[in-house]
């Protein structure tokens, strides 16, 4: 019965906001639209209108927008919500936070002088966006970082990149300083909770690592043996040693059948595949789209719907964001169909 006190009201609300979001007969329009004009004009009809009207919308605004509606959405949910759940919400915000300070960190170090109003958008932190991108080093910037909890982070990785001329050290750290912590809050949920948040936080991390491997292997000179140090060191069990398997080739369809398990394999292409790192993004993806439309058919008074309408979330925007760069770069229905996710 607590269950139900504690997640009676936010069920209610997270099912309405899901209906709200984009379907894939609306990702059809907006894939068949023939400009980024045209696409934002398509998306007037969805509840990302409020500033799809607004005058000088370009693919770089319009990606913020999503992401501060997105932001919103969180906030929403928050309100009169008990503290547990509250609590669970403010590290999903922060998400966005640090996908901002990355973002940040890139337009830095690649000398970009993109300062738009929505880059000052309050989500958790005030980041000093100017005094970022404006700094004259690594170090300066650092320092800027202060009055946030990231600087701390950052400070640790400053020798990597002056050696390695990148912000990926910094990506890393952040990354993983973030997913241990929401990891580690998992610990403190009741037995059902627990279970449920760890097996879709397991699979996100191995999919965010996967992500990362696939960057090792074309950008930076990374050996398989020393993969643990750039990956999260939480989620499904082994999973360092699952990916390092993978880069490796080493006994790959075997580790797949385990854990994505036979049928899904099938479904997925067969075992001949297995080999290949975009088919474990690709089984993965299955697993927690899976997993979140059972949080939502399932016993609902759980944490596991804050869960699913997450990983929906993040796939909408995936989708939306894989759509804008199709305009931008000119990309035809089939060659941006492969990075949807339904």
């Amino acid at each position: 019965m607590a269950s139900i006190g504690k997640y009676g009201q936010i069920n209610a609300k997270v099912r309405a906001m899901r209906s709200n979001l984009l379907g894939q007969a609306v990702f059809t329009k907006l894939i068949g639209s023939t400009d980024i004009k045209e696409l934002i004009s398509s998306l007037t009809t969805t509840r990302f209108a409020g500033f799809c009207n607004q005058n000088n919308i370009n693919p770089i605004s319009l990606e913020y927008c999503i992401t501060l509606e997105n932001v919103d959405q969180w906030k929403h949910l928050r309100k009169n919500c008990p503290q547990e759940i509250a609590r669970v919400i403010n590290y999903f915000i922060e998400e966005y936070e640090l996908r901002k300070l990355k973002h940040l960190l890139r337009l830095w170090h690649q000398k970009k002088q993109l300062d738009t109003p929505l880059l000052h958008e309050k989500i958790r932190y005030d980041l000093p966006v100017s005094d970022i991108l404006q700094s004259e080093n690594i170090h300066q910037l650092v320092e800027k970082l202060e009055e946030t909890p990231y600087q701390s982070i950052l400070v640790n990785r400053l020798s990597q990149y002056d050696k390695m001329k990148t912000v990926f050290p910094f990506e890393v750290s952040l990354d993983k300083d973030y997913y241990s912590r929401l990891w580690n809050l998992t610990d403190s949920f009741d037995k059902r909770d627990r279970e449920i948040s760890k097996k879709i936080l397991g699979l996100e991390i191995d999919l965010i690592n996967l992500a990362w491997l696939t960057r090792y292997k074309n950008f930076y000179d990374v050996s398989s043996d020393s993969l643990s140090t750039y990956l999260i060191p939480k989620g499904n069990d082994n999973n360092i040693s699952f990916i390092q398997s993978i880069d490796k080739a080493e006994s790959a369809p075997k580790i797949v059948e385990k854990i994505v398990g036979t049928n899904r394999i099938k479904q997925l292409g067969g075992l001949d595949n297995t080999n290949n790192i975009a088919f474990f993004e690709k089984a993965l993806t299955s697993i927690m789209l899976s997993q979140a439309h059972k949080a939502f058919t399932g016993f609902p008074f759980t944490i596991s719907i804050l869960w699913g309408f997450r990983v929906f979330l993040k796939f909408e925007t995936k989708n939306l964001f894989s759509i804008i760069q199709s305009k931008v770069y000119e990309l035809n229905e089939n060659e941006v169909l492969p990075y949807l996710v339904f």
